[in-house]
């Protein structure tokens, strides 16, 4: 027989089931639970409950971006509204960012300074502000940095620099800096592995020596290029409009000054103008260094320049083991017969396209030029499977496939594609 009172009791004896399970969490799960939130959500969090009241002021991340923070209505306003968040929060700071249109140096020096006490490992900054922002010399003695990301900046390393002994990632868009600042900033810093150069100006000359950089990703104006980086896997170097016009001429080699250094390289995309500059200077016949592991090229380039073509070629005989090779056509009108004549003179070259699999030609027009190199590569890869030509405003597409079926092709299974 069931003892009714029995069981009442043991009803109420036990404990009531704790309906907050989230205030319950360990502090670093909650902190990674608050940065989850825009920065206006995690801080409004405080209304919740006493125990939560103080949460945010611990997170190690502040985001300070236009649409995640209480609208401000005016650069005051927002200002204050940082300063504030900067005096009520207790421990690290290993995160900043701060992406806005506001913009006041003295704010922003004295946050930087706040920073500097905090033990500070990531650091972005991005004003569309209409005056760059000189980076104060207190972010070069924040030695704990390990990610770096600034827009729209002046930056100049005091004399006083000895590196960022922990730096791995640097991005710097929109930035005024010197040539002796960049390569001096780039070899000291030992752990770098990631660099980003957009858009910059005050330098031309560019210096690049890291020996643990993967990745590489450059686009700007330039007259010279110099990289030393033997463990580079992933990079793309493009010139702006403005620089392919000004690429000045000599008789040095860019293309052995800018890749010669680059043994390492798996996925290499040379945008705008770049091909260009690599055409200035003679030419060799074969590159110091053979581009082993170099699986996908990608390159920006005019098939009627036979300066263009020459450097292409070249690049091609020293990547034995390329599987995938996509090419942009410069849309723009110059004299094609040189260059077609070039890919005809070469066709019966050994050429290591043993391992090429894929090809793509962006804006293939009905040129001679065109599908002789098309003509070249069908003939001198034996292991394509597919090649795919993208047209750009051509009008008898019946005449382009006629061609196309007439070309020996010395792999069995390459299949063309005309779209």
């Amino acid at each position: 027989m069931i003892n009714m009172n029995n069981s009442q009791s043991e009803r109420r004896a036990r404990p009531a089931l704790n309906l907050d399970m989230i205030s319950s969490l360990p502090k670093d799960i909650l902190d990674k639970i608050l940065m989850c939130l825009p920065l206006r959500d995690a801080i409004q969090t405080s209304f919740l409950s006493r125990t939560w009241r103080h949460a945010w002021t611990s997170m190690p991340a502040l985001l300070f971006i236009d649409d995640s923070i209480p609208s401000t209505g005016s650069n005051a306003n927002f200002l204050s509204f940082v300063d504030r968040v900067l005096l009520l929060h207790n421990g690290p700071i290993l995160k900043f960012h701060l992406v806005s249109s506001c913009c006041c140096e003295v704010a922003i020096d004295r946050w930087m300074l706040v920073l500097s006490r905090n033990g500070i490992q990531e650091f972005v900054f991005n004003s569309w502000y209409d005056e760059r922002y000189k980076v104060p010399s207190t972010l070069f003695f924040c030695q704990e940095l390990k990610h770096v990301g600034l827009s729209n900046c002046i930056f100049e390393p005091p004399q006083m620099f000895k590196g960022f002994s922990l730096l791995s990632s640097l991005k710097l868009n929109q930035t005024t800096l010197t040539d002796i600042g960049l390569e001096n900033l780039v070899s000291s810093c030992p752990l770098l592995e990631i660099l980003w150069l957009s858009n910059f100006n005050g330098c031309t000359h560019l210096k690049i020596h890291a020996p643990k950089l993967l990745a590489l990703s450059i686009f700007g104006f330039f007259e010279d290029l110099h990289l030393q980086t033997p463990n580079l896997v992933v990079a793309t170097l493009a010139l702006d409009v403005k620089a392919g016009q000004h690429v000045a001429s000599g008789t040095k080699s860019n293309l052995i000054q800018a890749l010669s250094s680059i043994p390492a390289i798996k996925m290499l995309e040379l945008g705008e103008y770049f091909v260009e500059y690599l055409a200035v200077g003679s030419l060799p016949e074969k590159l110091p260094t053979t581009f082993n592991c170099l699986r996908k090229l990608t390159v920006d380039i005019d098939l009627g320049v036979l300066e263009q073509t020459m450097a292409a070629l070249c690049l091609f005989q020293n990547a034995p083991n390329l599987e995938e090779l996509e090419l942009w056509q410069a849309l723009e009108e110059t004299p094609m017969v040189p260059a077609g004549k070039f890919w005809k003179l070469n066709v019966d070259q050994r050429l290591p396209f043993k391992h090429l699999r894929n090809v793509c030609l962006y804006y293939f027009l009905d040129l001679e030029a065109h599908f002789e190199f098309v003509k070249f590569v069908l003939s001198t890869a034996p292991g394509l499977k597919k090649m795919t030509l993208r047209s750009h405003d051509c009008p008898d597409e019946s005449k382009v496939l006629r061609k196309l079926l007439q070309f020996p092709r010395a792999s069995k299974q390459a299949q063309v594609m005309y779209i």
